[in-house]
């Protein structure tokens, strides 16, 4: 019979940041985009959001309150320049 070692402790992978993860992060979100805040309100991440007004409402029923505006600038198109 084969004898099986077993880690004591899981093994630790060097991207490992969970020096970061217990801190809560804002998030900004729509149903068009999700934005992931600092405490302070600099954008960390964004990405295509997948929330239905529906999902929202939810969010705001249990606590969320409303954004405002984008924390993202909205880019303009200048005449001229590519398009």
């Amino acid at each position: 019979m084969a004898s099986v070692k077993r880690r004591s402790q899981p093994r630790r992978s060097a991207r490992d940041h969970t020096q970061w993860s217990p801190r809560p992060r804002p998030v900004w979100a729509d149903t068009d985009r999700l934005h992931v805040l600092t405490a302070d309100g600099a954008r960390i991440k964004s990405c295509p959001s997948r929330l239905s007004q529906r999902d929202l409402a939810r969010l705001r029923a249990d606590g969320g309150r409303p954004a405002g505006p984008s924390p993202c600038r909205p880019q303009y198109r200048t005449a001229g320049r590519g398009g």
